[in-house]
């Protein structure tokens, strides 16, 4: 009873203090009491073993705690956990590891004016219905495949990247090739419903089968370089003549990052390729910015030497401040062979385009540019039912021309004979309203007003011109 005592009073004089009852502390005392006679040096040898017997425990339980702590975090670090940003998503607590499900749905109305109506009809159309999914591992691998399931089932994108050293990515697989700005820019975030004549695939190629390097090596200057086949999206090279591949190779400055200024982008950049294509080449069919004629769909090459020299390049601008921007792009495909009859051909298609953009609920397009393109506006204030906000509003106006007045119905067969009913040149004019309803839903409304050069044929019908309103509504993740 009386050790029982002595070791309550112990304990009460370590709580009573706020203390922590140590080995060395709880010695000190029991010195204390012995030297004052309190205990005799019996009961102070068998109240210090307990006291070490007590510390070893304790501190085994808190190295135990600790170790258990250690893995409790380290198997947090590796947990993957959802969330939700632009995308469901799943990832590791320690950020290496991801894997998140995306798609885009846009569902479109094309209407045609009272004159265009027996060359084409009013239609509702999926223009696009995709699923997707990407993912990192590893700190420094990621991969991304996707699928369109809109008018065919087909594959868009399907690579992975090797990000060892960040100024100088490895890609490889099938994905878009770094050339122009509004190619590179996704359809879900485009100025207009749809991209404008400098979209050709002979003029700015879009996906294709290769391998690139890109990085940002400083901030604001961005490049890319892609060896690939050449022969567009899904299509692998198989014509032994034409045997190589292309070289694409684009560079681009956002000069307001150069300076620091936040609310602006100045941005400039150019793009080259270079390979030779089939000598049985398609040059590629041109359809209206309305996605009503195809005006201009030329007849397939046909060369002695089974190959034909394929160049191109681009110029493209951006300057934003605040919520106006204008853009514009130039581009230039060259094509150069000699027929089955030996005829020389050196024949160029052009196309530009310029805009003028204007977020009128004031939103900064400065926020959505990155990696040398722009990307998703996020509204001030979302719309909602019952809430006071209204999304972010924009108007816009572009101009476009097409001219490939090198193909022509006189040329010589198999050189890229022009057949009759069609035009090889044309002019676009598109006016849109676009409502932002919240980050990943959008409405776009376009008028869309096209001239061709030559009257074109489609169904019985010859027209000078086409009109089109045009409505998408789009929701991605």
């Amino acid at each position: 009873m009386r050790l029982k005592t002595i070791c309550l009073s112990v304990a009460a004089v370590f709580a009573a203090a706020g203390m922590p009852a140590h080995a060395s502390t709880a010695e000190e005392l029991l010195k204390v009491l012995r030297a004052k006679g309190v205990l005799t040096q019996e009961e102070y040898d068998v109240l210090t073993q307990e006291v070490e017997i007590e510390d070893k425990q304790r501190r085994g339980a808190r190295k135990r705690a600790a170790i258990e702590q250690a893995d409790r975090e380290k198997a947090a670090e590796k947990e993957l956990k959802a969330s939700y940003k632009d995308g469901v998503t799943f990832e590791s607590g320690d950020k290496e590891t991801s894997i998140s499900v995306n798609g885009r749905i846009q569902l479109d109305y094309r209407a045609f004016s009272d004159g265009n109506d027996d060359a084409f009809a009013d239609t509702f159309d999926v223009r696009r219905a995709r699923l997707g999914a990407k993912g990192k591992f590893l700190k420094y691998y990621s991969f991304v495949v996707e699928g369109d399931f809109g008018a065919s089932t087909i594959l868009t994108d399907a690579y992975f990247d090797i990000a060892w050293w960040k100024p100088a990515v490895i890609r490889l697989g099938q994905f878009k090739t770094p050339t122009s700005l509004e190619e590179l820019t996704s359809s879900r975030f485009i100025d207009f419903q749809e991209r404008s004549f400098v979209n050709n695939q002979n003029l700015t190629p879009g996906r294709e089968r290769g391998a690139m390097v890109f990085g940002e090596p400083l901030k604001g200057l961005n490049y890319g370089i892609a060896v690939t086949t050449g022969e567009g999206q899904n299509n692998n090279d198989v014509d032994g003549d034409a045997d190589g591949v292309d070289v694409i190779g684009r560079l681009t400055a956002n000069i307001a990052e150069f300076i620091g200024q936040k609310n602006a982008v100045y941005h400039v950049g150019g793009s080259f390729s270079n390979g030779d294509v089939s000598g049985t080449l398609d040059p590629a069919s041109q359809r209206t910015e309305g996605r009503g004629l195809t005006f201009f769909n030329p007849n397939a090459f046909n060369t002695t030497t089974g190959e034909i020299e394929r160049t191109r390049g681009a110029f493209e601008t951006a300057l934003a401040l605040g919520p106006v921007k204008l853009q514009g792009e130039y581009a230039r495909a060259n094509l150069e062979g000699a027929s089955l009859a030996g005829t020389g051909f050196d024949s160029e298609i052009d196309a530009y385009y310029a805009s003028v953009l204007w977020l009128i609920t004031g939103e900064n397009y400065a926020d959505s540019y990155r990696g040398g393109r722009f990307d998703r506006i996020k509204p001030k204030a979302t719309f909602a039912l019952g809430s006071p906000g209204w999304g972010a509003w924009e108007i816009g106006l572009r101009y476009s021309e097409f001219d490939a007045s090198d193909f022509r119905a006189t040329r010589a067969v198999g050189t890229g004979v022009l057949p009759a009913g069609f035009s090889s040149e044309a002019e676009a004019f598109t006016l849109g309203l676009k409502w932002i309803v919240n980050p990943n839903t959008r409405f776009l409304l376009n008028y869309v007003k096209t001239d061709f050069e030559q009257n074109v044929t489609s169904n019985g019908v010859s027209v000078q011109d086409e009109e089109a309103i045009t409505l998408r509504s789009q929701f991605d993740f």
